[in-house]
């Protein structure tokens, strides 16, 4: 099947290079864009800037295209570039770099990332050349949220005392606010309505659009949370000899004496606890509780070790599926209780538990 479709792909290109071949020779060549100019055209152009424009490939909603951030830079790098030719600037336009930093997007089919360590060694080859031929003027022109060039230029730097490198964040120059309404960072209205002006075909309806929620990532350094329970028992009966007997729903329970006023009786217990959690991982817990045949409170305190935080905390470094689904999805913990903790009544209790979250969002 595979070849098949292979074969069929051949043919359609075959069947279409005669009109490629006549759409481009129609289209004329910018001396400023080095994709389609000539060895002939550059071998003696003075070039004072360089100007290479870096993009991604990545989902933007249901409703852009994969290529959007590539799109958009090109198109600012192109334009860019020829009011400049037209006031006398000698510069170059670059073939856009479409691949990105997007680590965030692993779970993404086909959002592709490339890691900053790889676009230094890409950069550090083109600024090779680059200066070399003694081009001494480099710009990396971004068009995509998650590069950030700032570590990696000063780097080169060193490497290139003679050059002067910089980058920029098209998006950046200039107020989302004062042009749009609604500014979302990622297939926004900004990116949206500019995409519907120079590359129409490309869009999809609005109304296919996607709500464009995010999963953000959120995790708790510090907490302290207070508890009041109140329980009994649903069964009773009168004596040993007598029959059980099931109560009503709240049974005993009085909200009022046994949750506000935290006072127990010899049906009821009621329980206060104080929990301090660091990290989402590990967490100290107090409190006490009185009633159902404690005529005195009752001290308790423990600890809980949990799994969630320490998955977030991976999920940072490690930026891959699995450690995200763990870090979405799954929590285990484990607790250690002491009660009665200062008499002859101590007892301690430890348990594991196992915890799935969010199953929804899996389908």
């Amino acid at each position: 099947m595979a070849a098949g479709n292979s074969f069929i792909f051949c043919q359609l290109l075959l069947a279409n290079c005669q009109f490629l071949i006549i759409h481009y020779r129609f289209k004329a060549m910018r001396p400023f864009i080095l994709a389609e100019t000539n060895w002939k055209t550059i071998k003696d152009q003075k070039i004072d800037l360089a100007v290479l424009p870096w993009g991604a490939t990545e989902a933007h909603n249901y409703h852009l295209p994969y290529s959007t951030d590539n799109i958009l830079v090109e198109k600012i790098a192109v334009e860019s570039a020829q009011l400049a030719w037209n006031k006398g600037a000698k510069v170059i336009i670059l073939p856009t770099i479409p691949f990105g930093v997007n680590t965030g997007q692993l779970d993404i089919r086909l959002s592709i990332n490339m890691n900053p360590s790889t676009q230094f060694v890409v950069l550090r080859d083109v600024i090779d050349l680059i200066n070399r031929q003694e081009i001494y003027k480099f710009m990396i022109l971004n068009g995509h949220g998650g590069n950030n060039f700032k570590q990696i230029v000063r780097e080169l730097g060193l490497i290139f005392p003679k050059m002067f490198i910089c980058t920029c964040n098209w998006y950046q120059s200039f107020e989302n606010s004062e042009y749009f309404e609604n500014n979302g960072g990622h297939a926004d209205e900004m990116e949206t309505s500019i995409m519907q002006y120079i590359a129409p075909e490309l869009v999809l309806p609005l109304n296919e659009a996607g709500n464009g929620k995010g999963k953000k990532f959120r995790i708790n350094a510090f907490n302290i949370s207070f508890t009041v329970e109140a329980d009994d028992i649903l069964i009773k009966r009168e004596s040993m000899s007598s029959d059980w007997e099931y109560q009503s729903t709240l049974s005993d329970l009085k909200f009022w004496k046994n949750v506000i006023e935290i006072e127990g009786n010899e049906n009821i217990v009621s329980h206060t606890g104080t929990k301090i959690e660091f990290v989402e991982t590990v967490s100290l817990n107090f409190g006490h509780f009185s009633g159902r045949g404690y005529p005195d409170p009752k001290e308790t305190n423990g600890y809980e070790i949990r799994a969630k935080g320490l998955f977030k905390l991976y999920a940072l470094w490690a930026k891959d599926p699995i450690t995200d689904f763990l870090r979405d999805h799954i929590d285990i913990r484990y607790y250690n209780t002491d009660y009665f903790d200062y008499n002859a009544f101590q007892t301690k209790m430890t348990g594991l538990a196992f915890y799935v979250h969010n199953l929804n969002e899996l389908f």
